[in-house]
């Protein structure tokens, strides 16, 4: 016996219990001592099936074939009995052209039903079948349905030949349409599904519920995913009453949860339509999915499925003691472009033309860079230098050693080691300090993008050329780095 079909053995030895297949082959061994259910049992499988064509396809001959029967002596009783009998197999009413076949056939019966009884309708024992109560009133069965069927539709000559029960259907319409209505809602739907009352589409209502008003008598309802019906019902409705239908859950949403109870989760919350269609089932109620050895069994608990195995207790091994770690070391390639400022460059050529201009104290020079880092406890150090060599006419400086178009940046570097974020700390030389901030973005192993900004802190400059300025400088490349081994502590 397994190890799940003993547990199960224990757990269920005071009763008869349930377990239901979600899918797979049912195993008897695997859940001894419980009733085996096919997910069919539980699942919406009520799609339109020969048996509703053949049912549409009986009522139509009926009502033709016993159109000449009002010729016949008594021939109303016959109309009666055969109308009777094929509207009582038409259980879903797809759409109009239903619809209109249903209301032909139901005023007919009704015109054969008041014909034949006239005032001994609410005595008659013969007319049971085919008459109702409706407040004080009695009234004929058919012309009820008929005008729950279709409300708006008044019947004409062509569907009611001899004048005095035309006027008795007009007077039950008109006693219906004023009487309370009754609703028909709908619990929570799947997310694809539509929603019909004989035949008509059921709409959202304001307040985000999905209900349907109608007026009392007999009432086909359906719901839809595309051109497929996955749950049904047929039942006729007093005047104010509300009824509440109930679906099964769908194929799909059972294929859900026997997915996620394959996932090995320790519980799995429950959908309302699942806990209600395992309801009536005999408790202790289990779900199980077929696997390749043990099936995944679960039991049901309120809105919960609950794992049926108790894991094995997991004793935590001690952590290993730490190793000495060699401080890494790296060393990086920078290539990229810069975006330079320097008020220095309109300063240092005033002089000689340079205009007061955007283009003359903003370059965009190409930019390389070296540096050297290491990993230091949880922090990384480095230290580094940008070489950018702006190429415009106006971008060089009137220093002691002539003009000067090389632009370096020595800087000192510091960042959480596990962020790719670092501090910097250095000059732009000649005449800047500077501090600013560098990252990166891993592309791959070895190879980052990154970018930088620095700000430049005027400390000196020639004092022809007034006190010292600002500048700035924003970079953007990429960066090539390559570990450099160091020897263990140990060798």
């Amino acid at each position: 016996m397994s190890l799940i079909a003993l547990l199960l053995s224990l757990a269920i030895a005071h009763g008869q219990g349930s377990v239901v297949w979600l899918r797979g082959p049912i195993d008897p061994t695997a859940t001894e001592g419980l009733v085996d259910i096919p997910v069919e049992d539980i699942v919406e499988h009520e799609d339109w099936t020969k048996a509703d064509s053949a049912a549409i396809d009986t009522l139509a001959a009926e009502f033709e074939a016993v159109q000449p029967l009002v010729q016949q002596f008594d021939g109303e009783l016959e109309i009666m009995a055969r109308l009777q009998q094929a509207l009582a197999e038409v259980h879903v009413i797809r759409g109009n052209e239903d619809r209109a076949l249903v209301f032909d056939a139901l005023v007919f019966q009704g015109f054969a039903v008041k014909r034949y009884f006239q005032d001994a309708l609410a005595t008659d024992l013969a007319a049971e079948a085919y008459r109702v109560r409706l407040g004080e009133a009695t009234v004929v069965a058919p012309w009820v349905d008929a005008v729950a069927l279709d409300p708006d539709r008044e019947v004409t000559a062509e569907d009611i030949a001899e004048e005095p029960e035309r006027r008795a259907f007009a007077d039950t319409r008109a006693h219906l349409l004023v009487a309370p209505r009754a609703t028909v809602s709908f619990d929570p739907l799947p997310r694809t599904a539509l929603a019909s009352v004989d035949g008509r589409l059921v709409t959202w209502e304001q307040d985000g519920s999905l209900r349907s008003h109608v007026l009392p008598g007999r009432h086909r309802i359906a719901l839809w995913q595309g051109k497929k019906i996955i749950a049904r019902d047929d039942l006729w409705l007093e005047p104010d009453a509300t009824h509440t239908f109930h679906r099964r859950p769908t194929p799909e949403e059972v294929d859900g949860l026997a997915w996620q109870l394959t996932m090995g989760a320790k519980s799995v919350r429950l959908e309302p339509v699942v806990v209600e269609a395992l309801y009536p089932l005999e408790p202790p109620i289990y779900l199980a999915v077929a696997g390749e050895t043990d099936p995944w069994l679960y039991q049901v608990e309120g809105s919960f499925a609950v794992d049926t195995v108790e894991p094995e207790p997991v004793i935590p091994e001690p952590p290993p003691e730490p190793e000495p770690k060699d401080w890494p070391v790296a060393f990086h390639a920078l290539g990229g472009v810069a975006w330079m400022f320097d008020g220095n460059f309109y300063r240092s050529n005033e002089d000689e033309g340079a205009p007061r201009a955007f283009a003359t104290s903003h370059a965009a020079p190409p930019i390389v860079g070296l540096a050297l880092t290491a990993t230091v406890v949880t922090a990384e150090v480095g230290v580094g230098l940008d070489a950018a060599v702006p190429s415009g006419r106006w971008h060089h400086l009137d220093t002691a050693g002539g003009e000067l178009r090389l632009r370096l940046h020595p800087y000192l570097s510091v960042g959480p080691a596990d962020l790719p974020v670092r501090f910097t700390v250095g000059a732009l030389l000649p005449w800047h300090a500077a501090v600013g901030i560098r990252g990166c973005l891993e592309l791959r192993e070895g190879v980052m993008l990154t970018g930088a900004w620095v700000q430049g802190i005027g400390v000196s400059r020639p004092s022809s050329q007034g006190p010292p300025v600002p500048a700035h400088l924003a970079v953007i490349g990429i960066t090539s780095s390559l570990g450099i081994p160091l020897p263990s502590s140990g060798s």
